[in-house]
Order: structure tokens, then sequence, then C-alpha cells
């Protein structure tokens, strides 16, 4: 059961549709939105009787699992805060939602990349990165130039509404 029922979903899919439409028009998710998310779920958890441990617990996993990726220079500051305000309404079942994020950004980094003019050869640096990593276990990551195709930013905020709700769709199939 989602914690807080429908209340919960109601909240999760308005503060998805916001982020992402903020995002598409700045390139930023605004802090108060993560921040309104994030004490959402700790009240929610709070509220329903179990204690705020397992919303922070939430909190820092989806911190964890999109760190390593802003830090590689993925993706941005807002993308990180928001999957942990996510993990406040969800626990450590975020876990979902942040891999099926991850698949679903995949797939619209590489739409992005292949629609640019020179997507494909960045599309080949990539994946002579790849083949390096498993052939001489050296990672060796190639930073993108700023007229680059790889350099491109798409709003990743939709990425992370498709892959949370698609989450809750396989976590929750009927919430109350």
């Amino acid at each position: 059961m989602l914690v807080g029922g429908q209340a919960s979903l109601s909240i999760l899919v308005i503060v998805l549709i916001m982020a992402s439409i903020v995002d598409v028009k700045q390139h930023k998710i605004p802090n108060v939105i993560c921040a309104f998310t994030a004490l959402y779920g700790v009240a929610a958890h709070f509220y329903a009787g179990l204690g705020v441990l397992l919303s922070i617990e939430g909190m820092v996993l989806g911190l964890i699992i999109f760190l390593p990726f802003y830090i590689a220079g993925g993706m941005g500051a807002g993308d990180v805060k928001l999957m942990s305000a996510i993990g406040a309404i969800l626990g450590l079942k975020v876990a979902l939602a942040a891999g099926l994020t991850l698949v679903t950004g995949s797939f619209m980094g590489l739409f992005v990349l292949l629609r640019q003019p020179d997507g494909r050869e960045a599309l080949r640096a990539y994946v002579r990165m790849f083949f390096r990593l498993f052939r001489w276990h050296v990672w060796t990551y190639e930073k993108p130039q700023l007229e680059s195709a790889r350099a491109k930013q798409f709003p990743y905020a939709i990425a992370i509404a498709i892959g949370t709700l698609l989450a809750v769709g396989f976590m929750f199939p009927s919430i109350p």
C-alpha cells in the first residue's frame, strides 16, 4: 500500500507534472517542489504510524542511487533532489522507481543524442568508452565539449515522472 493511499498518489502526480513542466521551460527543478515533496512524505509516514525512519531511508536511497550520475555530469542536482524527495513518499521502494527512471532516461537520452547532427559520432564515443571499461577495466570518461551533441541537455524530470509512475503502477496496482 502506498503510504497515504490516493492522497499520496495525487500529490506525487501533481509534483511530477509540475517538476516536468518547469524542467522543460527552465531546465531546472525548483527546490521548493523537492522540499514540499520530502516534507509531505515524512509527514505521511508519521501520520500513518510508520514513523519517519522509513521515509528518511527512502530519501537517502534515492540520493545514493542518483548521486553518482550527478558527480559524473550526467544529470543536474535538481534531478537528484527530486528522486530523493520521491523516496520520502515511496520509502525503500524508491529503488524500483529510480531503476525504471534510469532505463527511461537512457532511452530518452539516446533519442535526443541521435537527433543531433553529430549524434552518431557521440554514440560511437560512448560505445568505445563502454568497451574500454570491460576490456581493460579502466574507466575513462570523455567529457563532452559544449558544442557536442553529448552536451545536449534534456528535461530529465520527464524520465523521473515516467519511471516513478511505472514503478507505482507495478508496486501498487490497486491503490485504495
